[in-house]
């Protein structure tokens, strides 16, 4: 590759910016080549839009045939081909919850949920490397598994989406029941999420990958929903609100469906992750009774206060 850039091929701007560039590289006979080619760019552009353009189908489907219902790799949180936002305030247990999923989707077993085997990509924009090997460590430990998770990850701490998604892609290509999970949307580096051209655009590209679950946040004066463009909520097919309580060692994590699109109404599930007094992270991950947790089996607003608490116990300390 002499030259490279993204373009618009229906800008003749861009498309006489590409022609320049490149003839400036190459050798006199090269240039009368490429030369040929530039005059007949505008042709094979129109080709190109022409070709796209026709290639979106007006179908029909048959009465008689009966459609396939929707499959979960995680009934109910997680459907093939669809896309899921779980969305909670900083240091309520959403990294821990979404690697545990991770790992139970990568070896398709789980004692909390209806679970089917499916290769994972874990996207971490979030972490450090290593600090994401400790939690692997960590949840399979609090699983009781020895061997090795089999989730794959990419980790892109301070870069964008849009920097890593072709290597999600070749993954996605090479396994096409892949599971994205992305950690997180506050990470994604696309633009303000208030945007909706930001937010359509962040659709796309989780969609593109086929089935994927995404962590985000919500305002700082609202738990209920997720912050930024309403066009977030229009784009993906289930959402679940986190919230957490702590008791001593112990972590409450409730999961409270907010959007589903195809599945019926779900009962509210909580989780209990059991730390170890190592300071390796978790002992044990499991399914907590109502009562150890009350105040998660109500709705229950998050104030501000109850949010710093809850990051500041997350990370250990944090700076003024």
């Amino acid at each position: 590759i002499v030259q490279s850039d993204t373009f618009n091929i229906g800008r003749v701007t861009d498309r006489d910016k590409l022609v320049r560039l490149t003839i400036k590289e190459l050798s006199s006979f090269e240039q009368e080549a490429w030369s040929a080619l530039g005059a007949n760019l505008l042709t094979a552009c129109i080709w190109v839009m022409t070709q796209w353009e026709s290639s979106a189908v007006v179908s029909s489907f048959a009465p008689e045939l009966e459609p396939d219902p929707p499959t979960f790799p995680i009934y109910p949180y997680i459907i093939q081909d669809g896309g899921t936002m779980m969305f909670a305030p900083p240091g309520s247990g959403k990294s821990y919850l979404l690697q545990t999923m991770a790992i139970t989707t990568s070896i398709g077993k789980s004692p909390f949920w209806q679970q089917e085997q499916a290769p994972v990509v874990y996207i971490n924009l979030e972490r450090s490397q290593r600090s994401v090997e400790r939690r692997d460590f960590s949840v399979r430990r609090g699983l009781g598994i020895d061997g090795p998770s089999g989730v794959r990850y990419v980790h892109g701490r301070g870069k964008s989406l849009d920097a890593i998604k072709s290597s999600v892609a070749k993954f996605v290509e090479k396994n096409p029941n892949a599971v994205v999970m992305l950690d997180s949307l506050s990470r994604a580096g696309l633009g303000s999420l208030t945007d909706d051209v930001v937010a359509n655009r962040f659709i796309d590209m989780m969609n593109n990958f086929g089935t994927w679950i995404a962590i985000g946040h919500p305002p700082r004066a609202d738990s209920d929903h997720l912050y930024g463009s309403q066009m977030f909520d229009a784009g993906f097919d289930i959402g679940i609100k986190v919230s957490s309580e702590r008791k001593e060692n112990l972590l409450g994590v409730a999961l409270r469906i907010t959007k589903a699109n195809d599945i019926p109404p779900v009962p509210l599930k909580i989780l209990v992750f059991k730390f170890a007094d190592d300071g390796i992270g978790l002992e044990n991950i499991g399914l907590a009774d109502h009562n150890l947790f009350p105040s998660l089996a109500v709705e229950k607003k998050v104030t501000q206060i109850e949010t710093l608490i809850n990051y500041v116990q997350e990370v250990g300390s944090v700076s003024t």
